[in-house]
């Protein structure tokens, strides 16, 4: 399959993490590190201030625009999850990216990152991008399709505490099929890192 790491420009001034209250699943999260935890309600911003545009959260939450919803929700319903307003709380137009799967571990071939603070038990954390050198991932084994997958290795450090607001989880990014990057490759700020295929004999 065709596929390619989404990399969003437009930078949005918040984070939704724990701090704001959020719900984790951590039930396939690290024990020592907490990487892996996985929000499962809505995130909250300010709604009113969003712009018209794919922007990012300093946690790399994906925000999408209202008018670009009908078109990913017709590939792919379940990647998207409603964003809910910081103030008042009601469902907004404005949704969040989000990925069907998980892809495995990358191969020693993926280049333009750097590990610091990594967490020793499972070394899935710790991952930083190198400025101005693009993160290209590789894999060492066929993919299966999808629409919207994470990765597996999460960049930032994770940090787990008493007080659950005061963790930090380290968050993956998204690679995205041909059929997604197709309705988002001309929108502004937005820019694909094309992942190798691994077997000639795939079909994308």
């Amino acid at each position: 399959m065709t596929m390619s790491l989404l990399v969003v420009r437009n930078q949005l001034p918040f984070y939704s993490g724990p701090n704001d209250g959020g719900r984790y699943d951590l039930s396939h999260a690290c024990s020592t590190c907490g990487t892996g935890a996985k929000r499962v309600d809505p995130i909250r911003l300010p709604t009113d201030c969003l712009p018209d545009e794919v922007s990012i959260t300093l946690k790399f939450q994906v925000v999408v625009p209202p008018r670009l919803i009908d078109k990913l929700r017709a590939i792919c319903p379940k990647c998207l999850r409603e964003i809910h307003d910081v103030k008042t709380g009601a469902t907004s137009q404005f949704y969040e990216l989000t990925a069907e799967t998980t892809l495995p571990r990358f191969s020693s071939a993926t280049t333009g990152y750097a590990i610091e603070m990594q967490c020793p038990v499972c070394k899935r954390d710790g991952y930083f991008n190198v400025p101005k050198v693009p993160l290209l991932l590789a894999y060492d084994q066929e993919l299966q399709p999808f629409q919207v997958a994470e990765t597996y290795e999460a960049f930032g450090n994770s940090r787990l505490r008493p007080a659950f607001k005061e963790n930090n989880f380290a968050a993956p990014y998204l690679v995205l099929g041909r059929d997604m990057q197709k309705v988002l490759e001309n929108e502004p700020g937005i820019e694909f890192y094309p992942v190798p295929r691994q077997n000639s004999s795939e079909r994308g």
